[in-house]
């Protein structure tokens, strides 16, 4: 009768043993999945601040361009919007001096600018990125026949197509004469895996030259890089064309004259946004004005410089044509495959 009482008793102390190891195991659930709320919910307010404090520092930039002068009081001067929030713009400066050009430009988006010097040019110096995960092994060894359609371009660096018209004694009558370097050059820079750092030297024949570009790796982003050299043709002033061919890239350009770097025909706004304890700062480039009553140039209408002679709303058959240049033996290669389906010649 003893050991039977005693079974009893065993029994229910374990039965009070697994009640409490179930309690605390759904205490322990219910606690993380609060605490997994939580997060979720601190995560996307801070995802939220975070965007309104970029479309705060943003709000900064258009506020200098719709001035008609640049408030360089940096940071001394807070633009408050909402006090209660938290929200606001506690720093904006302007840099009015700059010696590049920064573009950021899509896949054939063309991008026309003007370079002006008091001294002649000497160099021409171009720099392009793209946060692209194709390894630098993919592009080209060399520069020769690398001209491929689209879908066989392997190769996460563009082709940067180059186009420099000479402004000084501007000629319309021969500018575009067929074998003719009348003030208008053309280059092709090829990007490859290859290193270097010698100057292109471009010459008064420079017509559709490719020339090897030199690409390095830092991160998931490449940069290739060239620098053409313009002690061939004396000019002051030109006006350029950069077109990526094959994928995006942000360009900078760099002239240099006889004195040094050549100061650019932009300004940079370095805006800063705050919503709550989160900053965002926004820096961008903008084209000044060539108008005594406003710093900043219409961003709509900058130069009014036509990109392309002809453009249609419809795809346009059109047959491309190369120059052949005997003095640096460079042609352009055009891949028949290429051609735009269905279209005859």
């Amino acid at each position: 009768m003893y050991m039977n009482k005693l079974k009893n008793n065993e029994s229910g102390i374990i039965s009070i043993l697994v009640t409490i190891v179930m309690m605390l195991v759904l205490t322990l659930l219910v606690l993380g999945l609060s605490q997994l709320g939580v997060s979720e919910q601190k995560n996307a307010l801070k995802r939220q601040l975070s965007t309104t404090a970029y479309y705060l520092a943003e709000s900064g930039v258009n506020k200098q361009i719709n001035s008609k002068t640049a408030d360089n009081s940096g940071c001394n001067t807070q633009i408050t919007v909402d006090a209660n929030l938290n929200y606001s713009i506690p720093c904006t400066t302007v840099i009015s001096t700059t010696t590049n050009y920064i573009y950021g430009l899509s896949k054939n988006q063309a991008k026309v600018f003007q370079i002006n010097s008091t001294n002649l040019l000497k160099t021409l110096s171009f720099s392009w990125t793209n946060s692209s995960s194709s390894p630098i092994i993919n592009c080209p060894n060399t520069k020769v026949n690398q001209f491929k359609p689209a879908a066989q371009w392997t190769c996460g660096d563009a082709v940067m197509f180059v186009s420099i018209v000479a402004a000084d004694n501007f000629n319309s009558s021969t500018l575009f004469s067929e074998g003719s370097a009348n003030g208008y050059y053309n280059f092709y820079l090829v990007p490859t895996n290859t290193s270097g750092s010698t100057n292109y030297l471009a010459s008064a024949t420079s017509i559709n030259d490719l020339v090897t570009s030199y690409c390095s790796s830092s991160g998931s982003a490449t940069t290739c890089n060239r620098t053409l050299d313009l002690s061939a043709i004396t000019t002051h002033n030109y006006y350029v064309r950069i077109v990526p061919l094959y994928t995006s890239a942000t360009a900078t350009i760099t002239a240099t004259d006889s004195a040094g770097a050549v100061n650019s025909n932009q300004l940079e706004i370095d805006s800063t946004g705050r919503a709550g304890n989160l900053l965002q700062r926004l820096v961008a480039r903008v084209t000044k004005s060539t108008s005594a009553n406003t710093v900043f140039a219409n961003q709509s209408i900058e130069y009014q410089t036509p990109i392309f002679a002809v453009q249609s709303t419809n795809t346009i058959c059109k047959r491309f044509e190369g120059y052949y240049n005997s003095s640096t033996d460079n042609y352009l290669n055009i891949d028949t495959t290429s051609l735009i389906e269905n279209c005859t010649l």
